[in-house]
């Protein structure tokens, strides 16, 4: 088969076979770019995607030398356009032999409009996100002011009433009392749990703390608490959902594991993510099966997660006990 020579300026190495111009014409049509390069990154051949890509004009890439190393492998790159502007590609590289020698091949495909409809939905998250916890702090203040001021009113109202106990031994007012006590602590409860995790000035240790006490005293568990993080200045909604995730393991901690004592861990590591273990050595379970049977705790737990662009992670098993890890991103 006979060969045809093409000239350096078009980019292909020393000779290309005649049937090849057809790989040639493909290469030029292909919508992900495609660039050859010898080893210090200049470019011997760029096809108009790739041109496109990186701002030139056509048929003015080739000679060029990029202003990034490339390596084998696959990775996503920002793109300084000639033009100005970012585009962001995702960049595959393998190195090969032509004519004896050591070039790159790689072909790069635009991303950027993919990068940025994925932060769009983040963005989108942490706003709801946000929103939420707006909600629930509304929803907490309407119940104190509308249910809970009343039920202490009624109740200083039937202690005057005591004294109807001389003329109506029977009027089981001590009975009325109960139930109404019985109803404020309820709605203190749903208070403290819509109310915002974090507030009234306290930081996330101190209200974990006053969360902790809450625990002990209501349903009788202790938590074992280890801070590494709170001389780390923390964003106030990577501090809600930490919070958040604490409060709902604890509260399955409480329901199901049937222990009395839970540990939690929080730990900023190199100022770059807050990591979140909580941990129990109680009944355990198969989160996979949790999970088909639609826990909405777990649930819960891994959407804050992932709406702060974080992660969440259960390791249990049946009589094993339960472990959740949260990694929160701090930046």
């Amino acid at each position: 088969m006979a060969d045809r020579k093409r000239p350096r300026s078009v980019g292909w190495p020393r000779t290309l076979p005649a049937d090849q111009e057809q790989l040639h014409r493909l290469l030029n049509h292909l919508p992900d770019g495609v660039l050859l390069l010898d080893p210090g990154g200049r470019v011997l051949f760029a096809n108009p995607a790739a041109e496109r890509l990186f701002g030139y004009t056509p048929a003015t890439m080739i000679g060029n030398v990029l202003g990034f190393p490339v390596v084998e492998g696959g990775t996503e790159i920002e793109i300084p356009r000639t033009g100005g502007g970012l585009r962001t590609a995702e960049i595959r590289a393998v190195r090969l032999q032509w004519a004896e020698e050591e070039l790159f091949l790689a072909s790069l495909r635009d991303v950027s409009e993919r990068k940025q409809a994925e932060e769009k939905v983040l963005s989108l998250g942490r706003q709801l996100l946000e929103a939420y916890e707006t909600i629930h702090s509304r929803v907490g203040k309407e119940l104190h002011d509308t249910v809970g001021q009343p039920l202490i009113g009624l109740k200083l109202a039937l202690h005057h009433f005591q004294e109807l106990k001389e003329q109506e031994p029977d009027i089981g007012l001590g009975e009325i009392g109960e139930l109404v006590d019985g109803m404020i602590n309820s709605v203190r409860d749903l208070t403290h749990s819509l109310r915002p995790a974090v507030s009234n000035g306290w930081s996330l240790k101190e209200s974990l703390e006053n969360h902790f006490h809450r625990l002990e005293s209501k349903e009788g568990l202790t938590v074992r608490f280890q801070d590494g993080f709170s001389k780390f200045p923390l964003p106030r909604l990577i501090e809600t959902v930490a919070f958040r995730i604490v409060q709902e393991g604890l509260d399955n901690i409480a329901r199901y594991a049937g222990v009395e004592e839970a540990e939690v861990s929080i730990s900023a590591r190199d100022d770059d993510k807050l990591v979140i273990r909580i941990q129990d050595r109680g009944k355990g379970f198969e989160p996979e099966e949790a999970q088909r049977e639609g826990g909405i705790g777990l649930r819960a737990m891994r959407e804050r997660a992932e709406l702060a662009q974080g992660s969440l992670s259960v390791d249990s098993a049946p009589g094993g006990g339960t472990r959740i890890t949260a990694v929160l991103p701090l930046k």
